[in-house]
C-alpha cells in the first residue's frame, strides 16, 4: 500500500525519509549518480557584500575593472 508522502530513490527505488530534499538516497552508487557538483565565484568588493555567481556569469567574464567607474 502506497501513501502520498512516500519518497523513493529514483535509482534503486529504496524508501527514503519523507523530508529528504533530493530524489536519490545516500547509498554510494545512487549518490554518485545523483550528485551534481556546482562551482561558484565570489567577487569581493571593499566595504560591500560579496557577490556570489557562476563562473560563466557576465560579471566574471567581462574582463574589465570597475575601479573608477562612472
Amino acid at each position: 500500500m502506497s501513501s502520498d508522502t512516500e519518497n523513493r530513490c529514483v535509482y534503486c527505488n529504496e524508501l527514503m525519509h519523507p523530508d529528504r530534499p533530493y530524489n536519490y538516497c545516500t547509498e554510494p552508487a545512487c549518490y554518485k549518480q545523483g550528485f551534481k557538483q556546482t562551482e561558484y565565484v565570489i567577487l569581493g568588493v571593499h566595504k560591500s557584500t560579496p557577490i556570489i555567481c557562476a563562473p560563466t556569469d557576465d560579471l566574471v567574464s567581462a574582463n574589465r575593472s570597475y575601479m573608477n567607474a562612472k
